[in-house]
């Protein structure tokens, strides 16, 4: 009788297999671009790069072969654990199966670990009480990312912004006191972009020019916008100046913008001191933080599961299957 560990051993092995023989297939009628170890050549100016946090070395991360993770037979994709849908074209095009592919690579590349002692302890649970286990090592929603450290950090950004509304500042009362509409949220999108890409840049081991624009638009879309909202107790600041706080996913993106437009301008008005507009740039940078810290968790949530899946491959493991 096979024991757990068992049968996710033989799934990984299983799902290892349909990889290969996807990434053979598609190699097979792609002549060009293919090196002779059966891998897609980067377009990237250099097969190696590290980013400003760790001296580990990867390559710049492409996306290649994203139909690897599909399964035609049964209409499922395993990288996204969803059906394919009615095009196998529009699934894997979708911005969030080839980040996940990304982060996947990096779970990999910079696993979660655990202290020995607390391994012992999860391993026995996983014996003795497997529902316990599953409930303590799969996030389900992000619930626990607001956690204490994360809790205080916002908060500090929170009270920071509410201090720039006030009079003592007078720097973001077009958002946060309510006094104007949302007739600069296009403007506060595309100004932001810059901010976010930026960071993502130095923070982010390297990915080509398409990866950087399906990451960092997930960063600032809409749903971030709803969740960056929330986590930042925004509704707290609007309630005190009399408003009623959104409900709306649209409104609570929308407002994000806005008030992002409004702190990028904050550095070029006169009427602002200097301060408030030191106080301004440092609550942009931590706005940013935010948005992608949220957006990264969502998805390294997500790829823990595929991870395990596949036995828990090294990067190494990882990069032979060419889903690089």
């Amino acid at each position: 009788m096979l024991t757990s560990s068992g049968c996710a051993r033989r799934a990984g092995t299983d799902l290892r297999k349909l990889i290969q023989s996807n990434v053979m297939s598609s190699s097979a009628t792609l002549k060009e671009g293919v090196d002779r170890n059966n891998k897609l050549g980067s377009r990237g100016t250099t097969p190696v790069s590290c980013s400003l946090f760790t001296p580990l070395q990867l390559d710049m991360f492409e996306g290649n072969n994203k139909q690897a993770w599909l399964d035609l037979k049964t209409g499922w994709c395993h990288m996204c654990q969803e059906p394919i849908g009615g095009s196998m074209g529009i699934h894997i095009g979708d911005r969030d199966h080839t980040n996940l592919q990304y982060f996947l690579n990096l779970y990999a590349a910079f696993p979660r670990r655990v202290e020995d002692g607390a391994e012992r302890v999860l391993s026995a649970a996983e014996v003795v009480y497997p529902h316990m286990h599953r409930f303590a090592t799969t996030h389900l929603s992000m619930d626990h990312l607001h956690v204490v450290d994360d809790a205080m950090r916002r908060a500090e950004l929170e009270a920071c912004l509410f201090r720039l509304s006030g009079p003592a500042h007078n720097a973001l009362t077009h958002s946060l006191q309510g006094k104007g509409q949302f007739s600069f949220w296009y403007s506060g999108e595309r100004i932001w972009k810059r901010n976010v890409t930026k960071m993502v840049a130095q923070m982010f081991p390297a990915m080509s020019a398409g990866m950087m624009t399906n990451f960092t638009q997930k960063c600032w879309g809409r749903t971030n916008g709803d969740r960056i909202y929330d986590a930042m107790n925004i509704q707290h600041i609007k309630r005190h100046y009399g408003w009623e706080p959104y409900q709306n996913k649209e409104k609570k993106a929308f407002f994000m913008r806005q008030l992002f437009w409004e702190m990028e301008n904050v550095e070029m008005r006169s009427d602002v001191s200097e301060t408030s507009k030191l106080l301004t740039d440092l609550a942009i940078r931590r706005m940013c933080f935010e948005m992608i810290f949220l957006q990264s968790m969502e998805y390294m949530n997500r790829v823990q599961r595929v991870h395990q899946l596949l036995g828990r491959p090294t990067w190494q493991e990882l990069r032979q299957l060419q889903v690089m």
